[in-house]
């Protein structure tokens, strides 16, 4: 009988033994780099809620993910899968 690993449990292994491998000798990594990708995180935040905000006829990839991203808010035990090949979303705009 086939088993499907419990959602996390990977994730949890893999940072326990990394936290269990480095021990109290964590470096935390410089503010100027932290402060960087938090910087790009916003701006990334923005620039796709512009475009998740359009309303395009016929709908786009953008408006698309809108509607997968409000379908899952509204039910977060939804489960989504994507049987498709990987799309760049440069080559779907």
């Amino acid at each position: 009988m086939s088993r499907s690993p419990r959602p996390g449990g990977r994730y949890r292994l893999l940072r326990g033994g990394v936290a269990a491998r480095m021990g109290d000798g964590w470096i935390a990594p410089p503010a100027a780099w932290t402060d960087s990708i938090r910087a790009k995180k916003e701006s990334n935040i923005a620039r796709m809620a512009t475009r998740l905000g359009k309303n395009s006829v016929p709908m786009d990839y953008h408006s698309a993910l809108r509607v997968l991203r409000d379908v899952i808010k509204e039910r977060p035990d939804a489960i989504l899968v994507n049987e498709a090949r990987t799309r760049s979303i440069r080559r779907a705009g």
